[in-house]
């Protein structure tokens, strides 16, 4: 038997530390909208398909721009082009479509960006879908963090109780990340009366592995 084998342990070294996990999650009403519109366009040269669809929906940028929509709040989300056939599948053509997603920092100007979009493109335009984002979820972001801290604290005190230990500093964390979820809930009513839409609320929740040690 070695020598080191026979020195008993130092305070330090039976100390000990425990692993814990702790979920913080927090609710956030939207205060923004990203609305995805599109033109598609046929013609019979693929050229032709193309050009269009490019003028439209520079019509249908301009109209929202003088809307007030930033061209920051702007992007191009997509861009295609398609043979076309006919029921014997014979090619007739072409077709092409360009998106573009905006983001309404003021939800409630949805009807009149559909009215000037729908005035430039004509038959041509298309909703591909919407949906509610928050501006800054930077705040309920570092809530969630000090729920899911606190959580893991509480969880690490009922195993050092159960082990009759006291629970000493926090000596480790890491976070697991955190996700937005969306869901519906009770409705905004203001935006409801500006927009027509639900906004329900976005569930924003962080977990995190914190290590503390025993006394």
């Amino acid at each position: 038997m070695t020598s080191d084998a026979l020195t008993p342990p130092t305070r330090d070294e039976v100390r000990g530390t425990i692993s814990v996990s702790g979920h913080g999650e927090v609710l956030l009403t939207p205060d923004a909208l990203r609305l995805e519109l599109s033109v598609e366009v046929s013609a019979i040269g693929a050229a032709d398909a193309l050009n269009a669809a490019r003028t439209t929906m520079a019509d249908v940028r301009r109209a929202v721009s003088e809307l007030g929509i930033a061209t920051a709040d702007q992007q191009t989300s997509g861009f295609n082009l398609w043979q076309r056939h006919d029921r014997n599948g014979v090619p007739n053509g072409y077709q092409a479509s360009e998106s573009l997603v905006l983001l309404l920092r003021d939800p409630s100007t949805v009807d009149a960006v559909l009215t000037v979009a729908g005035e430039a493109a004509g038959d041509r335009l298309r909703v591909g879908g919407l949906g509610f984002t928050v501006l800054d979820p930077g705040p309920a972001r570092d809530d969630a963090r000090r729920l899911a801290l606190a959580e893991a604290e509480r969880v690490a005190r009922v195993y050092a109780d159960a082990a009759g230990r006291r629970l000493g500093h926090l000596v480790g964390l890491a976070e697991g990340g955190a996700r937005v979820v969306g869901r519906r809930a009770k409705m905004d009513v203001g935006l409801m009366a500006a927009s027509g839409m639900e906004p329900g609320t976005q569930s924003l929740g962080v977990d995190v592995t914190a290590e503390f040690q025993f006394r």
